[in-house]
């Protein structure tokens, strides 16, 4: 599972993608999902786990993303299978993924 230190670098990553101060305000609230997810699989917290699932599959996710989640979860659930969390999440390539799957 990630560390402090590699949020911290997730988060100054992901940031300096922000095009504005709404998108920073977006991704801060998907980091903390991310973050909450890592910490359900941690602790073995299924309730929280299931919460974060319903986040990242919701049309609020969607519209804050601009990403489908089932992508998004995708990636998430391959990073914490390796145990080698992404330094960082690639709104723009994410992007373009979800242009190929329409």
């Amino acid at each position: 599972m990630a560390n402090t230190k590699s949020y911290e670098a997730m988060e100054s990553a992901v940031y300096a993608q922000a095009r504005n101060e709404y998108e920073r305000l977006s991704f801060g609230i998907i980091l903390r999902a991310v973050k909450d997810y890592h910490m359900a699989i941690k602790n073995n917290d299924f309730r929280l786990k299931r919460d974060c699932i319903q986040f990242f599959k919701s049309k609020w996710f969607r519209l804050l993303s601009n990403i489908p989640g089932d992508n998004f979860l995708d990636l998430l659930q391959d990073e914490t299978e390796k145990e080698a969390p992404i330094n960082t999440i690639d709104i723009p390539r994410l992007r373009s993924r979800k242009q190929a799957c329409l």
